[in-house]
């Protein structure tokens, strides 16, 4: 038993940064490409707080 990406239809949103060491980007870009609906913005030069930092007004304008 596991859960099947393919099957997830909602809209999924990924911001992670690049250079994210407490959470690597791979995992993120894993799941982006297994969801089919995933869409992954990655954070050039933005680490794991960097991301958050840098990127709440965008995400908040945004959604």
């Amino acid at each position: 038993m596991g859960i099947d990406y393919a099957d997830i239809d909602a809209e999924v949103t990924f911001w992670h940064g690049e250079n994210d060491t407490n959470v690597p980007i791979g995992g993120a870009r894993r799941l982006a490409t297994a969801i089919p609906t995933a869409e992954l913005h990655a954070i050039e030069d933005a680490d794991h707080l960097g991301t958050l930092l840098e990127c709440t007004p965008e995400v908040l304008n945004t959604y």
